[in-house]
């Protein structure tokens, strides 16, 4: 680190952002701040309400972790884990399933298929269609 020739003055040093060029500016630090005066020392941030809001806004890049998208993520995820619990349950053919489990099942898959292909919803039907045939035939016998 080094000294001003002012022995009164705390130690300041290079201020080390980035510059254009890519290498770190080696201007003064603004006294009480980590950065030069082009860089941002000065800056004492924004006071009023608008400028604050304007500053948090200014950061937002998308909403992937806001809390309502997170919140909804683990509502898929729980609705995904009840859907393929009852249809496990419904292959195994254990038992009949109560008006609420269909409820949740039909919700359920109305949120998901909107999520897939057409390929995927007639790939999923033609599995369906083939598993019962199948039930049929066993229960003919």
């Amino acid at each position: 680190m080094q000294h001003n020739k002012n022995p009164l003055h705390p130690v300041r040093r290079p201020c080390g952002a980035k510059t254009r060029a890519g290498s770190p500016c080696k201007n003064w630090t603004v006294r009480g701040n980590s950065r030069c005066r082009m860089h941002g020392g000065k800056s004492t941030g924004p006071r009023t309400p608008e400028g604050l809001e304007r500053s948090r806004r200014a950061n937002w890049k998308h909403g992937r972790y806001s809390a309502a998208a997170l919140v909804e993520r683990r509502r898929r995820k729980e609705d995904r884990m009840k859907m393929n619990q009852l249809l496990g349950n419904i292959m195994r053919g254990k038992g009949l399933l109560s008006s609420r489990s269909v409820v949740i099942l039909l919700r359920t898959l109305e949120t998901e298929i909107r999520k897939l292909s057409i390929s995927q919803v007639l790939r999923i039907q033609n599995r369906c269609l083939a598993d019962l045939e199948k039930r049929e035939k066993c229960s003919k016998r």
